[in-house]
């Protein structure tokens, strides 16, 4: 997992970025990675948050915080969804998370507040490697409960062997999108290649309907499926999870308990808890600091 640890954090962070010390930085020039952009400031994830994507969040905060602790028993999704289903399957109860043939399928069993942390994290991470990346700062390997790096932190100088740059103006912004993104979401795919839609969703079709009342693979689709096919797309909107949305309780979208319809409309509806059939992807904008900004 070492290696590997920060592979969905940075998406590969283009080596571009990197650049003299004394350059004065503007990252809000650089796109955001794994994202597609939906305009001058609005980003949104390719795909729904992954069980790898997950796992890395995991593997942080117990390297961090430790296994017994608060924080990371507060991040474990909540497998047991799986035998609230018409037809239990505790077959994936025990494999879906952590098995390596599912890393590539959408995190489920969390709940909005759970999505709404690891946006924040995520925020932190990336901000972070663009950091290394431009020599801003150094790495820090023996990071711990104490002195981790976070977007706060940074911009309040508080940490020792991150010194705040005051060249740096812009940090990335994680969270979950509000109705009126996920809008945009759905009319950025609208106006993709119409072939291309009316195929993706006859692949979605024979490729995402199996539940688990026929047998004990995953009734979702891997998002990795279609990552070539088009670099602009926003894969599985609907009909593979529902996602959470940042309106309290809010999801949106059809998912593998429903047949998948090309055209459909848009389902939104009220969800309490976690669920195996909700997931989430997230939206991202860069922001300014200012002197009378206030990091929550």
């Amino acid at each position: 997992m070492n290696k590997a640890k920060l592979m969905f954090i940075c998406f590969l962070i283009p080596i571009v970025i990197a650049s003299q010390k004394n350059k004065k930085e503007d990252f809000s020039k650089y796109p955001l990675p794994n994202c597609v952009q939906l305009d001058s400031n609005l980003y949104c994830d390719r795909y729904e948050i992954t069980n790898f994507n997950w796992l890395e969040y995991l593997h942080w905060n117990k390297k961090i915080f430790g296994d017994h602790s608060l924080e990371y028993q507060a991040a474990l999704p909540d497998s047991n969804v799986w035998l609230k289903l018409e037809t239990p399957s505790t077959f994936m109860v025990k494999k879906y998370l952590r098995s390596p043939v599912y890393r590539n399928y959408p995190v489920v069993g969390v709940t909005q507040q759970q999505a709404r942390n690891f946006a924040a994290w995520r925020s932190d991470r990336v901000f972070e490697i663009y950091l290394i990346k431009t020599r801003t700062i150094r790495e820090e390997k023996e990071q711990n409960a104490e002195n981790y790096f976070t977007i706060k932190r940074y911009f309040q100088n508080q940490l020792n062997w991150a010194p705040r740059d005051s060249k740096i103006e812009h940090y990335p912004e994680y969270r979950l999108p509000n109705k009126n993104e996920r809008q945009k979401m759905l009319n950025h795919n609208q106006s993709q290649n119409k072939a291309l839609i009316s195929a993706f969703a006859a692949e979605q079709h024979l490729t995402g309907q199996i539940g688990c009342d026929t047998c004990s693979v995953p009734p979702t689709v891997s998002v990795g499926n279609n990552n070539k096919k088009n670099s602009l797309w926003l894969y599985q909107l609907q009909g593979n999870v529902s996602e959470w949305l940042d309106e309290l309780k809010q999801i949106a979208g059809n998912n593998w308990r429903g047949v998948y319809k090309e055209n459909q409309n848009e389902i939104w509806e009220t969800h309490l808890a976690a669920s195996a059939e909700i997931g989430f992807r997230c939206v991202a904008e860069w922001k300014k600091v200012t002197d009378c900004e206030k990091l929550d």
